[in-house]
């Protein structure tokens, strides 16, 4: 993510990685929602990427059996590997 005039938006890799995924990014920045902000998870006290980017990323990840919600509440739990997957399709470090 890179610092844009209305915020933040993917770089172009990040864009690129997301379109590998399956992701329309040309049909995310025509919606009306915001195609990416910050979130501050209130639990972990960090952000977390949000807007429509943010939504479709969690689609694809589900569907990838990468992660699913639990039941009870708003815990997103990752399957074994779904974690590190998703890092690796996104090119990021884990932490």
């Amino acid at each position: 993510m890179i610092e844009g005039p209305d915020g933040p938006e993917p770089t172009e890799d990040g864009a690129a990685r997301a379109e590998a995924l399956g992701i329309d990014m040309a049909a995310l920045s025509r919606g009306r929602r915001r195609l990416c902000r910050g979130c501050l998870d209130w639990s972990e006290r960090r952000l977390h990427l949000a807007g429509a980017l943010g939504a479709a990323l969690w689609t694809q990840a589900e569907a990838r059996g990468w992660a699913r919600r639990d039941r009870a509440g708003r815990v997103v739990r990752f399957a074994p590997d779904g974690e590190a997957e998703l890092h690796a399709a996104l090119g990021l470090a884990r932490v």
